[in-house]
């Protein structure tokens, strides 16, 4: 049994390693569990919890955009599902394992993972989201 198990960027790196995994037809995981993934990382397709990075202690919007600026050197986070996994076409989705989200009620990525939870579940996948209300980003 293979499980993926990301937080943050590495949430972002479990979902772009299984869509490799699908794309190039190895084995894939059995299951995948994220914490708070980091999901869109363009800054323009704005959520209502991305405000949250104005007055956060962990995780403001300068931070986030130095992580971006570093993380990504060349590809496109408007286009690439590989760098911003939200692009996951539906087809693709379709084959993906299970999917469980751990997330936080006070980070700026939260509404992230419900954007992508409330298109698995319109293609009936196997998914389930737990936030913990009252946590910031970073709760592992």
């Amino acid at each position: 049994t293979v499980i993926l198990v990301g937080d943050s960027a590495g949430g972002n790196l479990a979902m772009g390693v299984t869509l490799r995994a699908l794309h190039t037809r190895i084995r894939m995981p059995n299951g995948i569990l994220l914490g708070y993934p980091a999901l869109n990382l363009s800054l323009t397709a704005f959520t209502p919890s991305l405000l949250i990075s104005l007055d956060d202690y962990l995780l403001r919007f300068n931070v986030l955009l130095t992580c971006i600026n570093s993380y990504v050197k060349d590809g496109d986070v408007h286009t690439d599902p590989y760098l911003s996994p939200a692009l996951i076409s539906n087809e693709d989705l379709l084959k993906f394992p299970p999917i469980r989200f751990i997330i936080s009620g006070r980070d700026p990525l939260r509404d992230q993972s419900y954007n992508l939870l409330n298109r698995l579940v319109k293609l009936g996948k196997d998914s389930f989201l737990k936030e913990y209300r009252q946590f910031p980003h970073g709760i592992w």
